[in-house]
């Protein structure tokens, strides 16, 4: 508990000093604008013109539902199947979409748009109960292959958690929750803006006699969970925009057998996001980010046998990727980008690296024919280390059969591409 008491008294000490300076003032009256989405084919559309199904978790759904967590959310959203693993005590969210399994690489989960990790060791999801609902202002949900605008991570789908922005006026909010099996569970958030930069920060601390999978095993265990997540914004002008998305997490775990065997697990999280958005008077868009992911982990054992291999290392992931939107006509938005990708395992069994080049391009096209019609033609290309060149090809269809039936179909084609974890 002296990490949180420490996070708390930081967080207290900021909104101190930062609600003594010149805060903007909030503007008066409420304007209720339409769904805008962008998961689905990296541009903004009204959620009722997107040509690629996807669904949407408002703010409003999160504050009238009784939700505790993401996964409680997620698990209410149709064609989703989750386990109650993402609980205290669980470190990877792990759910089917279409009944293919997010957690074994086969689903793709952003926060604001980049893509996240979660663990390694088998685990690719992300403890999505550690990012608390008064955060997220919205989530959108593709279901289906995602492959050409996301790659091989994205055959089952897309889940982009999009968080709020810092607030104009400043925010500050403290949670606490007990339960059963000696479960604590505190969150602590702040947010505010100062001129051109925007600051949400929180803290999250759990600790229980939770096993793995959310519930209390026979054999002794204790579970101890600390995150920081600290998002800042800069508006350079009012079409420029600089991101930069700050998370540390320390996972322990001790588990203790009967026979006397004890166990410990440590694992440490490290994830760098910077971005950089830009739109200019052409209307076209700039897009660039990049992703740095640092997974050191720590499994021994005492009191055991010679037959335990304790496993310590790190596991890296290095992501850069460029994005340009131009209107070309009328009828045409083209989308064309650039992905970079590095997979490194660093530990006492084996030390290997793998990486992953790509290039995409997207149109969406829009015609008024008896009704309107929309198509949207893109394709992939990824050139792995391993495994050589594939491409992928996709095409999405909508009619408006009506003015509030439509009609939406894709084809394409996917592949999957097994994890640095998985290879090795």
């Amino acid at each position: 508990m002296k990490g949180l008491r420490f996070l708390v008294v930081l967080m207290w000490i900021m909104s101190l000093v930062l609600s003594r300076m010149g805060w903007a003032e909030e503007e008066e009256g409420v304007t209720k604008l339409e769904k805008v989405v962008v998961t689905a084919t990296r541009t903004p559309h009204l959620l009722k013109d997107v040509p690629v199904e996807t669904v949407v978790i408002t703010r409003e759904d999160i504050e009238k539902s009784s939700a505790q967590t993401i996964s409680d959310l997620l698990g209410y959203t149709p064609g989703i199947f989750v386990r109650a693993e993402d609980t205290p005590g669980a470190s990877a969210w792990r759910a089917k979409v279409r009944g293919l399994d997010f957690n074994s690489g086969y689903g793709l989960v952003l926060i604001d748009g980049q893509r996240v990790k979660g663990g390694g060791m088998g685990e690719y999801g992300i403890g999505l109960n550690q990012i608390p609902l008064e955060m997220i202002e919205r989530i959108e949900i593709v279901k289906g292959p995602s492959s050409v605008l996301y790659g091989s991570d994205a055959l089952a789908g897309v889940v982009n958690i999009i968080t709020k922005s810092a607030p104009e006026k400043p925010n500050f909010g403290l949670e606490v929750a007990s339960g059963t099996h000696n479960v604590n569970i505190a969150d602590i958030w702040f947010g505010g803006k100062l001129g051109k930069l925007g600051v949400y920060i929180n803290a999250n601390y759990e600790e229980s006699e939770c096993g793995k999978y959310g519930y209390r095993s026979d054999r002794k265990e204790d579970y101890y969970r600390d995150r920081l997540d600290a998002k800042f914004s800069y508006d350079f002008a009012e079409d420029v925009k600089l991101s930069l998305g700050i998370n540390v997490e320390d996972w322990d775990r001790e588990r203790e057998y009967e026979s006397g065997v004890k166990r410990y697990t440590d694992k440490k999280k490290y994830r760098v996001s910077p971005g950089l958005e830009a739109t200019f008077e052409d209307g076209s868009m700039l897009k660039i980010q990049g992703y740095w992911y640092d997974w050191d982990f720590d499994n021994k054992e005492s009191g055991g046998t010679s037959g335990f291999t304790p496993l310590q290392g790190d596991m890296y992931y290095r992501q850069g990727e460029f994005q340009y939107t131009r209107p070309l006509t009328k009828i045409h938005l083209f989308t064309v980008g650039s992905e970079y990708l590095e997979e490194e395992l660093d530990y006492n069994l084996a030390h290997e690296t793998i990486d992953t080049k790509s290039f995409y391009f997207q149109d969406e096209m829009n015609f008024l024919l008896w009704k309107p019609f929309s198509v949207v033609l893109g394709g992939r290309l990824d050139d792995h280390s391993e495994f050589g060149s594939e491409f992928c090809p996709k095409l999405s269809l909508m009619l408006e059969a009506a003015e509030k039936t439509k009609i939406r179909a894709s084809v394409g084609r996917g592949f999957k591409s097994p994890t640095i974890r998985q290879l090795y």
